[in-house]
Formats: structure tokens, C-alpha cells, sequence
């Protein structure tokens, strides 16, 4: 999370000073591990495979509700965690973090890969 800092010249009341929180979206890395075998649709078969790496976003809309500037589903470097692919049935796996971008956008950032959103 990004912060702006009002120095106390600037302020109404010499004593204070201002912290505006701005959340940015951020990029996160993941290695797929294990992946449901029934995870079968087409477009996403090709896409979320065993040792695919993934670029998954956390926009500020999903940050908003969060005490930290995180994803809900968000991990720490190295951890493992379970996924889950919204909408077909049976679509999920464990993934392992691998790292994190700030201010970045998977689309722009890396064009090659199929940008995800974290919840």
C-alpha cells in the first residue's frame, strides 16, 4: 500500500499529520502443483497444468475490506496454499507463491501469460 504523507506545515493543526492510504493492484507468481484431473474444460486445461507458472492479480476492490493491503487468498513467499477456479466445477489444485509485483497489472506486465484475479 502506497502512502502519502502530509507534512505538519501543511496541516491545520501543527501536532498532526495525515497518513491517505492508496491500495494499487499487485502481481503475484505461483508454480501449479497438483491440479484436479477434472479440470477438463478446454481453455483452461491448456492453461493450469502441473508446474505452470500463473500471473494472478488482487486488485484494490478485493483489498478494500482487508486491514492489510492483501488478497484474502493471498500467501506469503514459499507457502502453499489451495486454488480454486471460479465457476467450472471440480477446478482447483495447490499452488506454491513465488513472489509479488507491486503497482502492476499481469495483462500489461506479462502479455504471454493468462492473467487470474485473486479474491
Amino acid at each position: 500500500m502506497s502512502s502519502i504523507y502530509i507534512p505538519r506545515p501543511y496541516s491545520t493543526n501543527s501536532d498532526t499529520v495525515f497518513i491517505i492510504n492508496h491500495p494499487f493492484s499487485y502481481c503475484v507468481h505461483y508454480e501449479l502443483g497438483w491440479v484436479n484431473r477434472n479440470c477438463v474444460e478446454r481453455r483452461w486445461k491448456s492453461k493450469l497444468y502441473k508446474h505452470a507458472l500463473i500471473c494472478a492479480e488482487c486488485q484494490p476492490e478485493a483489498q478494500y475490506h482487508r486491514q492489510t493491503a492483501r488478497c484474502a487468498s493471498d500467501l506469503d513467499d514459499g507457502e502453499k496454499g489451495y486454488w480454486k477456479l471460479i465457476g467450472p466445477p471440480s477446478c482447483n489444485g495447490i499452488w506454491r507463491r513465488l513472489g509479488r509485483e507491486d503497482d502492476c497489472r499481469c495483462r500489461e506486465k506479462f502479455p504471454k501469460t493468462t492473467p487470474f484475479l485473486l479474491v
